[in-house]
């Protein structure tokens, strides 16, 4: 399976170099420690996932999601107490708000006055992010 390219914001090469990319648990690790918000982008397939796969036959499909890595919650749970060695993390997900996705959901007010049928999706740098919930 191929992991697709994140996409190229306008600013993020002109204005900050990145990190190269850890090759190590280890590495990983000392980046999350670093990190002052724990925020990430990460490629994911629910496919994957052995809770998911179990119960579906869907396709190995990686997407691109924003998360937050809990590291106080990491430290409590069995399957993610030596992340630092594993590379296993208790992550929260967050998605971006229907407004950026360019979506008007029922019951909500028009933002800036823009009617649904003009909404567009707002590009990802551009976005608003909230914590998902299920």
């Amino acid at each position: 399976p191929t992991i697709p390219s994140p996409k190229k914001s306008k600013t993020s090469a002109a204005t900050r170099a990145l990190p190269p990319p850890p090759k190590t648990p280890q590495e990983l690790y000392d980046q999350v420690k670093k990190s002052r918000d724990k925020l990430f982008f990460i490629a994911y397939s629910h496919s994957k996932d052995p809770l998911i796969t179990e119960k579906t036959n869907l396709k190995t499909e990686y997407q691109w999601y924003l998360v937050r890595i809990d590291l106080a919650t990491c430290e409590q749970l069995e399957e993610t107490k030596t992340c630092d060695k594993t590379g296993r993390y208790y992550v929260e997900f967050y998605t971006k708000s229907s407004y950026d996705r360019g979506v008007l959901l029922p019951g909500n007010p028009l933002e800036n006055g823009i009617p649904s049928s003009k909404m567009k999706p707002r590009p990802d740098s551009d976005s608003r992010y909230w914590l998902e919930w299920h």
